[in-house]
């Protein structure tokens, strides 16, 4: 393959991925931009709640209306910490933040998937294959456009680091292999909870793949313990969304969402019509790429078994052919939504993609290949530009774009009000929050605080317009005072004597002090098991050591 098709197509994913800070957010509309609203609001929130003493808030006062929310409880932070650092690094809008940062991570999906293909393909081949995932309509249009989705865009860039660190595991001692699995699935994890779900059962059939290629059951152990590790590196995330889960709204919604949005199951909708579309698709192109692995010959030999594996995985768990698993699996209802698989589905056809390449796939079909693909987003954002929304061909400036947003129901995740506020009718709508109840007013001589409020004199006990939820607590100089909640859902202070400076805050509780403990220690063990594994691969010589991170089983040279 020449060096300027490789370029020209990535050139044309780097153009397609440049649409997001061109366009900005979409104006939500049936078809475009349904959690657009909420990401929005939740990097603003965070930017107001974030302090040096308050780095990671996971109680947003001013969701819901000024209500509260339990967003970081619920939610993996990771996505939003880059955005927030993105912001303030660079002096720029919410908007703006979260589009630039909507762009850099599927520019880093195009640079781990190639650092992932070139452990087992040519370099040029391998890139020029990336390029091509990155125009797979799942990545370049569900996820970042019709979605808005931000924390599962910046996963997606995730995965094929989780494939190059289980398969850097099967090639190497398990003192080397298992960190880099650790580290892979920790920031996976704590960048979205649903696709780490989805990331320990196909880094499991990856892995086995890979084990009847020729690595054999020794392979296996580093890629386990070290998912194993990673989740425990995690569980600052991980033990508080677990314990505190009860506490949340999310916990008492249906737990079979995805029931519904499983292809031939359930009626399409227009919305999931678009989606199952884009899925067919891309199993089409997939299909047709499989020839490929009879003509590669002996190219990429490990590769062979488990990306057909993934392609046919993928897709099923998609349809209503996976429907019993969706029940018995361990965690797999966190997932929601099936056609999340469609990461894995796009990463299948990319590796084909790349080998048909590395194989011979002229120049020509290959740019004419990326053209179309790139035609399917391009396309579909200039039909919303000039028959969609009025609002966002006039590309709202980023404070009336904010303004919008704050107003419209999907700006706040009902799944985050807590338990107590929903039981007191607070949750009624999927569309957003029915006001059952007044707030309660603000006690007189209250300042507002990034973590709660200080009363400045307070004679009763009193009840502040803040849901309530267990993280919640009070004191002075007398010491605690202790809160419940009240009928209506909100926090109420019992307070049985007169009080002078009074804080009412969000602390952490016993469930993050325990999930960082976790996470420390572990940090710690892998850090002794790292240093342990250089010097054994120090002692034992380069002949021991296997094959590096980024080098694998290529077989031929560049064409």
């Amino acid at each position: 393959m020449s060096r300027w098709m490789a370029v020209s197509l990535v050139s044309l994913a780097v153009v397609v991925a440049a649409t997001s800070p061109l366009l900005g957010v979409p104006v939500t509309g049936n078809l475009v931009g349904r959690k657009a609203d909420y990401a929005l609001m939740t990097l603003h929130l965070l930017d107001e709640s974030f302090s040096p003493n308050n780095p990671w808030p996971r109680w947003l006062l001013d969701g819901h209306g000024g209500l509260g929310a339990a967003t970081f409880f619920a939610d993996a932070p990771a996505a939003w910490w880059v955005a927030l650092a993105v912001k303030r690094l660079l002096r720029l809008n919410v908007q703006d933040a979260l589009t630039l940062s909507l762009a850099g991570w599927r520019l880093l999906g195009l640079l781990t998937t190639w650092l992932w293909l070139r452990r087992h393909l040519p370099s040029r081949p391998a890139l020029a294959g990336a390029a091509l995932g990155a125009l797979l309509p799942y990545g370049a249009l569900i996820d970042p456009w019709m979605r808005f989705a931000y924390a599962d865009t910046a996963a997606l860039a995730l995965l094929p680091l989780l494939l190059l660190t289980l398969e850097h595991a099967a090639e190497r001692p398990w003192r080397q292999g298992l960190p880099p699995v650790a580290l892979a699935t920790a920031a996976l994890t704590l960048t979205s909870l649903p696709l780490a779900v989805l990331g320990a059962y196909f880094g499991l059939i990856h892995a086995l793949a890979h084990a009847l290629a020729g690595n054999g059951r020794r392979g296996l152990l580093p890629g386990l313990g070290g998912g194993l590790a990673g989740a425990a590196l995690a569980a600052c995330f991980l033990l508080p969304a677990y314990g505190l889960a009860p506490a949340i709204h999310a916990a008492s919604l249906s737990a079979e969402p995805w029931r519904h949005d499983l292809l031939f199951y359930s009626p399409a909708r227009e919305r999931l019509a678009i989606i199952w579309f884009v899925l067919l698709v891309t199993l089409v192109l997939g299909l047709a790429l499989l020839p490929v692995l009879r003509q590669a010959g002996g190219l990429a030999p490990r590769l062979r078994l488990a990306l057909p594996a993934m392609l046919f995985a993928s897709f099923a768990l998609a349809t209503a052919v996976s429907l019993p698993l969706w029940p018995v699996l361990p965690g797999l209802s966190l997932v929601a939504r099936p056609w999340r698989s469609g990461g894995f589905l796009s990463l299948a056809v990319t590796g084909l993609a790349a080998m048909a390449l590395a194989a011979g796939l002229r120049g020509r079909e290959a740019l004419g290949t990326g053209l179309g693909l790139a035609a399917l987003p391009l396309g579909f954002l200039l039909a919303l530009l000039a028959f969609g929304n009025p609002h966002w061909s006039r590309f709202m400036p980023a404070a009336p774009r904010l303004a919008m947003a704050r107003l419209q129901p999907g700006a706040y995740a009902v799944a985050h009000v807590p338990a107590t506020a929903a039981a007191a009718g607070w949750a009624e709508s999927a569309g957003g929050l029915i006001p059952p109840h007044p707030k309660p007013p603000m006690p007189p001589g209250t300042t507002r605080l990034r973590d709660g409020y200080l009363i400045a004199a307070a004679e009763g006990r009193f009840a502040l317009p803040q849901f309530w939820f267990p993280a919640w607590a009070a004191w002075d100089t007398h010491g605690r005072v202790p809160v419940a909640a009240t009928p209506d859902g909100f926090v109420e202070v019992l307070l049985d004597r007169p009080a002078r400076q009074l804080h009412v805050r969000i602390i952490t509780t016993g469930w993050e002090r325990a999930g960082c403990a976790v996470s420390g220690a572990t940090l710690l063990l892998l850090l002794l098991i790292a240093a342990d594994g250089r010097r054994r691969a120090r002692l034992t010589g380069p002949a021991a050591r296997g094959s590096g991170l980024f080098q694998g089983d290529r077989r031929c040279s560049s064409p």
